[in-house]
């Protein structure tokens, strides 16, 4: 339940960010229930359904397509960098391309679409075939899959070469460019790099050496036993006397070799069998070279720690053959049965070598690739056996680093390979100060291309294990006698599964019980007691005391008085033992409360009219504010707190015109001679403020509170208390009318009219020698009744769009069909 819930908090902040970037700011909110809802219900955990959703995507997109080839390349490219959301792309393409509409109204968004050239990818990928692709000028009468896949190329990351050093020595050399910018390499001496022969590969010379005369002056069986000689050589690094290795452009290309074309045509044909292997053992030698650096993380080190151990047995058995071939043992067919083996191992290790390397693959994304072709080769054991061995071995670091952040909390990361990335820009000390803060959701963020396949299952509780026990540790708890096992890879997930279960259990455990330490459910009364008006005889003292100040213009208050005041009155009410009550701030807000709801309802933050803002009183501008230490701030953050200042001051205002109100009726009742229609339409307007406060403290509040307070026992962790806390204040914003413009527009025009109405009635004295009371108090009554008609139909018209609770209000307002009759 609560992966659910978390799952569509993140999908109600998506939705919710979008239509505020395509609607723009100041358009008025829609209804996002049903597209959140729609979208919950295309969620399929299910990998199969996911994966052949994938294929089937990808036939779509292929048929009729001109360039389906390239796409299909292109797919595989990045299947290999681990993009996860590349399947969720792709059948968002395959829907688009078999829905006409949907592309008539892309082609009219659209402008025309600058294909980049491929040459210059031709010169940075040479292995890959130099495919133009282009698309007729201002034309896009067809989804063109080729052209988002060209412009996805273009913008990949391109390693950079070092052309400055000569060819003859360029080749063997390791690559010193880092393989990831953020990471910190440690320093190492140039000779390491400048030293050719540190290399188990070919070093060339320059030009390349052949030896005279050519092998076809020698009889057939010396032929065979140098060809022998020249394929041990080669399985050993060093370059054979009639069978040369080519020069390479890159060391991420595949060796080739040039053969002595006058060798007998059956040598050759056996000879041609062997060279991949030898060219295999060539491009897996370099792999293992380059990812032993530093710059490549510790997963490709420890892969190349494990391909380098296969590559020392491939020694021991050439080094064996050499024997045989001395004593006169070693024919070229019993050769070729002995490398059959190898050969197949080096095939497989020259596969990864060359798809590592394409995809640019560090950490996790390594691990995924082993990981998915340990999967696909579980018809063949030998290959599945050699691929689990590697992923195991490659794993370690990973898993590592996996043990450290599920089991303390904290990110050993020197290289950017781990799956969880730390944003140290982002500091705890926002949440109690920032409205629009992401520290809880952006201080540690998963990244994607980083998660391994077999954990992506589970990524989203990785990632809350480690947050819950980083919080305790910035709490100052320690976690040295925290419960740590170790985390070792399997295949079919196994121990490890039940371990990263157990630590999230147990991580979120921790969290609630220091939160309960913390004063979570004193706080939470407070919240309820001051912002809620749960025992609110404080405010009506407070409201006595600060009269004359509430009536002046904000910037003329004193903060200092009206905190004075405020102590004063709480502290000789009910809420005097309140455990935060020197907690409690006096707030003057820049900016009105219809103009802080309308900016929640837009997803921003507000920004204040400064013209506006001097013309506040400090009645329209009084708010409440508390103090909130961390971790409690995580849950009461400025986000929340702005929310329940919103609740405060409607609250607040409605409690004002309910005063006013008393104290015309107080006026009223010391002068008999009064204007009878004046009392009947002060009576009206406060049982509508009475029943608009019952229905938002009885009918709203109250209960939604009850259900979060009945949950505080339930919840299991911080992300499921975080979301049912925000739900809490959404459904109460909702139902009080504060999400909805069109009423909360129409409310305040009555409270308007109310508070208009104390006012003449406190300027003519409630006089009947007044000669136009009678007529102002009959306009009043008919914009007061018009108003209320108004805000009764739209009431009416939003619950039909399930707005539900708002009913009860309605029949409060409305019982006896006075101002609006039943439909």
């Amino acid at each position: 339940m609560a992966d659910i819930n978390h799952a569509r908090v993140q999908l109600t902040h998506h939705v919710s960010s979008l239509f505020s970037q395509i609607l723009g700011a100041d358009k008025p909110s829609v209804e996002l229930d049903t597209y959140i809802d729609l979208l919950e219900r295309s969620v399929r955990p299910n990998t199969q359904s996911l994966l052949a959703d994938a294929h089937r995507a990808k036939r779509i997109i292929s048929d009729n397509n001109p360039h389906a080839e390239e796409f299909n390349r292109k797919y595989e490219e990045l299947k290999i960098k681990n993009v996860k959301e590349l399947d969720p792309f792709v059948d968002l393409l395959s829907r688009i391309k078999r829905d006409p509409a949907t592309q008539r109204t892309l082609e009219a968004i659209a402008g025309p679409v600058q294909l980049p050239t491929s040459a210059g990818s031709a010169a940075a990928q040479p292995r890959r075939p130099q495919t133009a692709v282009g698309a007729p000028a201002g034309s896009t009468s067809r989804l063109n899959v080729a052209a988002l896949s060209s412009h996805m190329n273009a913008e990949a990351r391109q390693r950079p070469t070092d052309s400055s050093l000569p060819s003859s020595v360029a080749g063997p050399l390791r690559q010193k460019t880092p393989a990831s910018e953020p990471a910190e390499v440690p320093w190492q001496p140039d000779w390491l790099y400048e030293r050719p022969f540190l290399s188990s590969d070919f070093v060339l010379d320059d030009p390349p050496r052949r030896l005279t005369p050519s092998i076809g002056v020698y009889p057939v069986e010396a032929q065979e036993q140098l060809i022998i000689q020249d394929v041990l050589s080669l399985l050993s690094g060093v370059e054979g006397s009639f069978v040369v290795p080519r020069p390479l452009a890159s060391r991420a290309d595949r060796r080739g070799f040039d053969v002595d074309n006058s060798l007998d045509a059956t040598r050759l044909e056996m000879l041609g069998q062997l060279l991949p292997v030898c060219s295999h053992r060539s491009d897996v030698t370099r792999f293992a070279e380059d990812k032993a650096a530093y710059e490549y993380g510790m997963v490709n080190q420890a892969l190349s720690g494990s391909i380098t151990a296969l590559l020392r047995d491939l020694g021991v058995l050439v080094c064996q053959l050499e024997h045989q071939q001395r004593i006169g043992q070693l024919r070229l067919h019993r050769l070729h049965c002995c490398l059959q083996e190898p050969a197949r191992v080096l095939e497989t290790l020259a596969e990864i070598a060359h798809d590592v390397n394409q995809g640019e693959c560090l950490g996790g994304s390594v691990l995924s690739l082993l990981h998915d072709k340990a999967c696909a080769s579980a018809g063949d054991p030998k290959r599945h056996r050699l691929l689990l061995h590697l992923t195991k071995a490659a794993s370690r670091p990973f898993f590592d680093m996996l043990q450290t952040w599920v089991y303390r909390g904290r990110v050993l990361d020197p290289y950017s390979e781990f799956m969880v990335t730390e944003n140290t820009a982002t500091s705890k000390e926002v949440l109690t100060r920032e409205y629009i803060n992401d520290y809880w959701e952006n201080r540690y963020q998963l990244c994607s291309q980083r998660v391994p396949s077999f954990l992506w299952p589970m990524a989203e509780k990785v990632l809350s294990t480690g947050k819950y026990l980083n919080v305790v540790a910035q709490c100052g708890e320690a976690l040295l006698d925290y419960p740590a096992e170790e985390l070792v890879y399997a295949y079919e997930g196994g121990r490890y599964v039940e371990q990263l279960e157990s630590a999230h259990a147990k991580a979120a455990a921790l969290l609630m019980r220091l939160l309960r330490e913390k004063g979570l459910r004193d706080l939470l009364c407070s919240l309820k007691r001051f912002f809620l008006l749960d025992q609110s005889d404080f405010l009506v003292h407070f409201m006595d005391l600060a009269d004359s100040e509430m009536r002046r213009e904000a910037g003329r208050v004193s903060l200092n008085r009206l905190e004075s005041l405020l102590e004063t009155a709480v502290r000789t009410s009910a809420a005097g033992p309140d455990p935060n009550r020197d907690r409690l701030r006096v707030a003057l807000l820049p900016h009105d409360l219809i103009g802080q709801m309308l900016a929640l309802v837009s997803l921003r933050e507000a920004a204040p009219d400064a013209t506006a803002a001097a013309r506040l009183t400090a009645l329209e501008a009084f708010s409440l504010d508390i103090e909130v230490d961390f971790p409690l701030s995580l849950l009461i953050n400025r986000r929340a707190i702005t929310r329940y200042q919103m609740l405060f001051r409607h609250l607040f205002y409605c409690r004002h015109v309910e005063r006013l109100l008393g104290s015309v009726w107080l006026q009223q009742h010391r002068n008999r001679a009064s204007v009878t229609s004046a009392y009947a339409l002060r009576q009206q307007m406060l049982t509508f403020v009475q029943h608009l406060e019952y229905y938002m403290t009885f009918e709203v509040i109250e209960p939604a509170w009850h259900r979060l307070w009945t949950q505080l026992d339930k919840v299991g962790n911080l992300d499921e208390l975080i979301e049912r806390h925000s739900h809490m204040l959404t459904s109460c914003l909702s139902d009080c009318m504060l999400q909805q413009p069109d009423l909360l527009k129409l409310l305040y025009k009555l409270l308007a009219v109310c508070v208009t109405f104390c006012n003449c009635i406190a300027r003519h004295g409630g006089s009947a020698e007044s000669a136009d009371l009678a007529a102002t108090v009959e306009t009043f009554s008919a914009n007061f009744s018009g108003l209320l008609k108004q805000l009764i139909e739209a009431i009416a018209e939003h619950c039909s769009n399930q707005r539900l609770n708002l009913m009860n209000l309605i029949y409060r307002l409305n019982y006896n069909y006075f101002y609006v009759a039943a439909s």
